[in-house]
């Protein structure tokens, strides 16, 4: 099990230049999400205002907000939007996306964050979703890779191999997102 804060991902700007990135991860390691042969990439964004988003050609894209306001979303081909919240959204990192902050009263002038990972979808199926763990429950990891992204005041990607247990450790429960990948 390998833990990782915030703090200790990669700043960089977005590939389009539009915004910054804190990247956890690429696979293989080594690699650049510049290059066609990257499996996967695990990040955070900063997102803050209006633009566009980076293409990634032949690659899939999970992506959920996990702070600050909402993001409308707009395909700009197929002339559809979705609202980019809580929930995670998958879509293809070959759509013509822009994004727009949905600022409130309570939320002017404040950075979204964004939890994602782009994928190749011929060598890894990759789920992800949102839940809760309690004081008394485990998880164990029955894919190749698993990764929790802890929310909270000191966010972490807490990563697993297959058969390794998480628990929690003097905490009642904590929310997170669950990335799940297998080898295909």
């Amino acid at each position: 099990m390998k833990r990782t804060s915030l703090d200790q991902f990669k700043k960089m700007p977005w590939k389009n230049g539009g915004g910054i990135t804190h990247e956890y991860q690429v696979f293989p390691e080594g690699k650049s999400v510049d290059s066609d042969d990257f499996q996967w990439r695990i990040s955070v964004a900063e997102v803050l205002g209006n633009g566009d988003f980076s293409l990634f050609p032949n690659r899939k894209r999970w992506l959920a907000l996990w702070k600050g306001p909402e993001v409308e979303i707009s395909d700009q081909v197929h002339k559809s939007e979705f609202i980019l919240d809580k929930s995670p959204k998958h879509f293809s990192g070959d759509d013509r996306l822009s994004y727009r902050q949905i600022l409130t009263k309570d939320h002017l002038l404040e950075t979204s964050w964004d939890l994602g990972i782009i994928y190749h979808p011929q060598k890894v199926n990759c789920l992800m979703h949102r839940g809760e763990l309690n004081r008394d429950e485990h998880f164990v990891c029955q894919t190749d890779h698993e990764y929790f992204f802890i929310l909270g005041q000191n966010p972490e990607i807490i990563e697993l191999s297959k058969n390794e247990t998480f628990d929690l450790k003097n905490q009642s429960s904590v929310e997170f997102y669950q990335l799940c990948l297998t080898f295909i």
